[in-house]
């Protein structure tokens, strides 16, 4: 069988939470080894909020890029089966006017992931920033990155990695 990798896993369970998905951990709890490296994924209480917020929206595919990749780590050895864009970026919209964002790198190489404010996102997010751009937090990292007046590129976003922001 194949496993996730730690990167993959942080972004399958951000793919998870921005979905509003119910979150089941399906690994052996009683595993010291297999706790210590997912329970800082899985005790992010900012993943976590974005998971329970709700109002009316259980967050959706806003962009993919038209460049195809293969998974090689699917299940039951379909693996022809298992083409994904090359990167994704969900949303779903968080009470106060604020959105989560998840932006994906499909790719087996490092990548930029993007999204453009205007272009990429319904027209209400745009009333809701500042004059001078959105707000920006790093979900990850528990940081506060800036604002940004056009949108947001995560740069050099790892193989299978992400970013899961906040657009305040």
């Amino acid at each position: 069988l194949n496993f996730l990798t730690p990167t993959e896993t942080r972004t399958h369970f951000a793919a998870w939470c921005i979905v509003s998905s119910p979150l089941i951990l399906s690994h052996d709890l009683t595993n010291d080894t297999v706790m210590d490296a997912v329970w800082p994924i899985i005790s992010n209480h900012e993943a976590l909020a974005v998971n329970d917020a709700w109002v009316g929206d259980a967050g959706i595919l806003v962009k993919k890029s038209e460049e195809m990749v293969p998974f090689t780590n699917c299940a039951w050895g379909f693996n022809q089966y298992c083409q994904h864009a090359a990167s994704m970026v969900w949303k779903k919209q968080l009470p106060n006017g604020r959105m989560a964002v998840l932006l994906m790198n499909n790719r087996n190489t490092t990548a930029n992931v993007s999204i453009s404010w205007h272009d990429d996102l319904p027209p209400d997010l745009q009333f809701r920033c500042l004059p001078d751009g959105c707000p920006v937090r790093d979900i990850y990292a528990h940081k506060d990155l800036g604002v940004y007046d056009k949108g947001f590129t995560a740069a050099d976003v790892a193989p299978h990695d992400s970013a899961f922001i906040i657009v305040q």
